[in-house]
């Protein structure tokens, strides 16, 4: 899964997908903070999803992902909920069921 990017629609047409072989949410922060300062002014006619697919790091201990204010603005402006889905397991062999 990790990060699918959609209108919330209906439909529910895609509009990205990020971070296809990471399920480390410290790793997908990054990559939607990147996606969002590239793409906020493309943005129209939300309301989107964010939808990050991540599973806690067999090594975590402490520390993680931070969404700073900034980045939370623009998504804000863009009308862009995140969801946290959270699983559970291998991440490996759930990325190999997925595809």
């Amino acid at each position: 899964m990790p990060i699918k990017i959609y209108r919330d629609v209906d439909e529910n047409p895609e509009i990205a997908w990020l971070c296809d072989e990471s399920w480390e949410l410290p790793i997908q922060i990054e990559s939607l903070s990147e996606w969002i300062l590239q793409q906020a002014a493309e943005l129209k006619n939300g309301p989107y999803v964010a939808d990050i697919g991540f599973s806690v790091r067999p090594d975590a201990f402490a520390g993680g992902a931070v969404l700073d204010s900034s980045i939370m603005k623009l998504l804000a402006e863009a009308d862009v909920s995140i969801f946290l889905s959270e699983y559970a397991g291998d991440s490996t062999k759930r990325s190999d069921e997925d595809n």
